[in-house]
């Protein structure tokens, strides 16, 4: 009875188990659309926009006024009545547009916090369909090595019944089960790759624990984007216009620091009333009401900070320039891949694989005659299932080649809701 007991619930804790995990079958664009809306580094990233908007909402802002107030009596150090009282109030009021100037470097700011977030949506997305590509080539080169294990033990049985036979030698069927036996322990391996290929996109779609991912498309050759360098794709491209962007921020930053030359002077108000002791007379009150007036001297020219940014522009200027470089070079080698990649696919499809399929009708007519053994059917064929092994690894090159194609042409169509 304790043992039944002990079976049910193993039963229904793995029940449960099974219940809780949620299989999500994703197609390559469905990945990148889940990625973008639930990758925690990229809520991460598009949270300091509202970072740079809050600086933007403070700036421009004068500063709260001040409240000032003294008293003084001669109680504390010597007998009599005498003391002094004032209170006033001051506001500093800028002489030049430093106001609009911090204005106009938050505005910039924001500018820069959003293309920093499109940069990491491109980057997100481009990760995303390598690893997406990744795990179709890793299942795919998984499933071609289980049929060819299927196919390798058919042959095996044959060349065994054969050996019983006197048609086939012992050596042949000792060397097909060293070539099945090499692929099961391959297979482990591929097993192995092909799960933390998943793994690893699922950790960039932002999975839980409870979730598993289902690849839902097999590994296709892409079409190819026909991506042309041009002065409208830079100013897609979110990395190059950060370059552009730290330009002008660092020259609306030398605007203020100049604005800043002339500090803001303090204007007020106070009201005092005084009791002192004038013989005669006796104590007399004394009350006066004025104006308070604080300039400060423009002694400090702030050439130091002005040559900072000076550099740092100059700095921003050369990187634009050198990312332009890398865009235009990038595109080329990507489209000089996937040109190769094509070529290569096409090669293979029409003259390798064909000539290697011709050579395995002719082996299987010869080995019915008895003109060869069977372990050349089982090595011929091994040759066509490593063949098409490697059209796959051409596959995942030419798509890899397309997502980077795409990736140079970013265009923000889709953002995380």
């Amino acid at each position: 009875m304790k043992y039944l007991k002990f079976i049910i619930l193993v039963l229904a804790v793995s029940a449960t188990c099974f219940a809780q995990t949620k299989t999500i079958s994703l197609t390559k664009q469905g990945a990148v659309d889940f990625a973008l809306k639930n990758n925690l580094e990229l809520r991460a990233v598009k949270i300091g926009i509202d970072e740079a908007k809050g600086r933007l909402h403070q700036s421009g802002r004068l500063e709260n006024p001040s409240l000032s107030l003294e008293y003084g009596t001669t109680k504390i150090i010597r007998d009599g009545d005498e003391f002094e009282f004032s209170v006033g109030i001051s506001q500093k009021f800028p002489l030049t547009n430093r106001l609009s100037k911090e204005t106009d470097v938050s505005q910039i700011d924001v500018r820069l916090a959003e293309m920093e977030y499109a940069q990491a949506m491109r980057s997100l997305a481009l990760k995303v369909e390598l690893a997406y590509i990744n795990a179709q080539e890793k299942l795919a080169v998984l499933k071609t090595k289980k049929d060819a294990l299927k196919v390798f033990d058919d042959i095996i049985e044959t060349i065994r019944q054969a050996s019983e036979r006197g048609e086939a030698s012992p050596i042949s069927v000792n060397l097909a089960r060293s070539e099945s036996a090499r692929y099961k322990n391959e297979i482990i391996q591929d097993e192995i790759d092909a799960e933390s290929a998943i793994i690893e996109l699922e950790t960039l779609l932002g999975f839980s624990h409870s979730q598993k991912l289902s690849i839902a498309e097999t590994l296709a050759p892409a079409e190819n984007p026909n991506v042309k360098f041009s002065s409208t794709l830079l100013e897609n491209r979110p990395d190059y216009q950060m370059f552009k962007l730290a330009e002008e921020s660092t020259k609306a930053q030398i605007a203020l620091i100049k604005a800043k030359k002339f500090e803001d002077p303090e204007i007020g108000i106070f009201y005092s009333r005084s009791r002192r002791e004038d013989e005669p007379r006796g104590l007399i009150n004394e009350d006066a009401l004025g104006i308070a007036l604080s300039i400060p001297l423009p002694f400090n020219s702030f050439d130091g900070s002005i040559q900072e940014k000076l550099a740092s522009r100059r700095r921003a200027e050369t990187l634009s320039t050198s990312k332009e470089i890398d865009i235009r070079n990038e595109i080329r080698i990507w489209q000089m891949r996937f040109n190769k990649y094509s070529e290569a696919l096409k090669q293979f499809d029409d003259e390798t694989i064909a000539l290697v399929k011709k050579s395995e009708t002719d082996l299987l007519k010869a080995q019915k005659l008895g003109q060869t053994e069977i372990i050349e059917v089982l090595n011929i064929r091994k040759n066509l299932f490593e063949l098409q092994i490697r059209r796959t690894n051409i596959i995942a090159q030419l798509s890899a080649s397309a997502s980077n194609l795409k990736a140079s042409e970013f265009k923000n169509t889709k953002e995380e809701k």
